[in-house]
């Protein structure tokens, strides 16, 4: 998978919202897996925002990060299930405006 189709379907997906969508240019290749991963989890964190804001994905090294950013950031358990324990802080954050 290229990523320029994930960021195609990331950015129609978005369109009209209330979120703004940062992602990082390339024309590297994915694996399908790791696209499939990185739009399930702008989707979880695009959920954790219910009053909009921004979501932005972050590329350093071999590692990708999601960074949701709003006035009002909203975890719920049953949303990060199965994420595993790095997947949100240990203490809660005051969300980034």
């Amino acid at each position: 998978m290229a990523y320029g189709e994930l960021a195609r379907v990331a950015k129609a997906y978005f369109d009209g919202g209330k979120l703004s969508l940062l992602l990082p240019g390339s024309d590297e290749s994915i694996p399908k897996s790791l696209g499939k991963a990185l739009l399930l989890g702008l989707s979880l964190a695009a959920g954790a925002l219910p009053r909009g804001g921004s979501l932005s994905l972050i590329k350093a090294g071999d590692a990708w990060q999601i960074r949701a950013e709003g006035t009002t950031l909203r975890w719920h358990d049953h949303m990060v299930q199965g994420l595993g324990d790095a997947a949100l802080p240990p203490e809660p954050q005051a969300a980034i405006a």
